[in-house]
């Protein structure tokens, strides 16, 4: 093959289409020996440990951050300059520019010193296209790479979840193929109801919700489903579960703010405390003249937190939605906040 110049020629210089092609071409070959050259030196950099003298867990970890390439991409690029180490053959038709990196990423998935010279045929008379499917057959039929995918899948399966700092809860994950199949089709049939729910529903002065914030609810219906068939035995048949904290003093001074026509809960009452939902939701006071359910009527009256989720603060609106259909328990406390019944 001639040696390649890799000088910039600018377009306007090129008067003939058919130079213009072989100039491309031969550019992209420039392309595909630079992007080895630069593999090799990440293979380098990685087995001389450069990236351990900062906070960086990996060497992908430090390329993402030196390089601004995305998270997956970075370890790709350390993934297949720690591979070709292993393959002369396809390293030296890269270096010569006759193999793309396209190319080289998928035949590293699969290729051995033994079958290299067979991949590396395909690669030469095939697309990157034809290579991926030709890889991927490979994998199915090779049992022994098929098995190190699954292992290192599992290994790299993980669920996380954070509070944010405007309170919301944020989920990130990366699922098994298999697990991840059955949670998108849950959440694809909740997200479905939530749709159909919605058309079904009289029309309201509400923005419809988008395509994301459907997956978003569809997520909690998928909770409450499980929760309903007794994933956990220690749930109540209810949706949600409010704990009335009732104390002694304060009901007895709410009662008696009833009877001189001062509302309790209120400030000029003097009884004014939070409450907790579900799981917890305080009663400052007697509601029995409310026309709501009782843990609604008292959701409304002060502030609400969700115990199981850290003590996340949520509206009174919202806390009053959630006790309409909870389970109620009472517990009363005395001075020191002792339990008495």
């Amino acid at each position: 093959m001639p040696a390649l110049s890799c000088a910039a020629v600018p377009a306007a210089d090129q008067s003939d289409v058919d130079c213009l092609g072989d100039r491309i071409a031969e550019l992209f070959a420039c392309i595909q020996a630079a992007t080895y050259a630069l593999l090799v030196l990440i293979r380098q950099f990685d087995e001389q440990g450069g990236w351990q003298q900062g906070c960086f867990s990996s060497c992908a970890h430090w390329l993402s951050w030196r390089t601004g390439l995305a998270p997956g991409a970075a370890r790709e690029k350390v993934r297949v300059a720690q591979a070709l180490a292993a393959l002369p053959r396809i390293s030296a038709a890269m270096q010569r520019g006759q193999v793309s990196y396209s190319k080289v990423r998928a035949l590293t998935r699969v290729a051995t010193p033994e079958s290299e010279a067979a991949l590396l045929d395909v690669a030469l008379a095939g697309t990157a296209v034809h290579v991926e499917q030709v890889t991927r057959a490979w994998r199915r039929m090779d049992r022994a790479a098929e098995i190190a995918e699954d292992g290192r899948r599992r290994a790299h399966r993980e669920l996380r979840t954070w509070v944010d700092d405007d309170g919301m809860v944020v989920i990130r994950g990366r699922l098994a193929p298999e697990v991840g199949a059955v949670v998108l089709r849950a959440l694809n049939a909740a997200s479905e109801q939530l749709r159909t729910e919605a058309a079904d529903a009289p029309e309201e002065d509400t923005p419809e919700a988008s395509a994301e914030q459907r997956r978003a609810d569809a997520l909690g219906r998928v909770a409450e489903s499980a929760l309903a068939a007794k994933l956990d035995p220690g749930t109540a048949g209810d949706r949600y579960q409010v704990v009335l904290h009732v104390d002694a003093a304060t009901l007895a001074a709410d009662l008696a703010a009833d009877r001189n026509g001062v509302p309790a809960g209120t400030p000029e009452s003097g009884t004014e405390h939070p409450a907790y939902v579900p799981a917890g939701t305080s009663r400052p006071a007697d509601a029995a003249d409310d026309p709501r359910p009782e843990g609604a009527a008292l959701a409304a009256r002060g502030q609400a937190v969700l115990e199981d989720a850290g003590g996340l603060r949520v509206s009174a609106a919202t806390a009053q939605r959630l006790a309409c259909d909870a389970g109620k328990v009472v517990m009363t406390h005395g001075a020191g906040r002792q339990a008495l019944d």
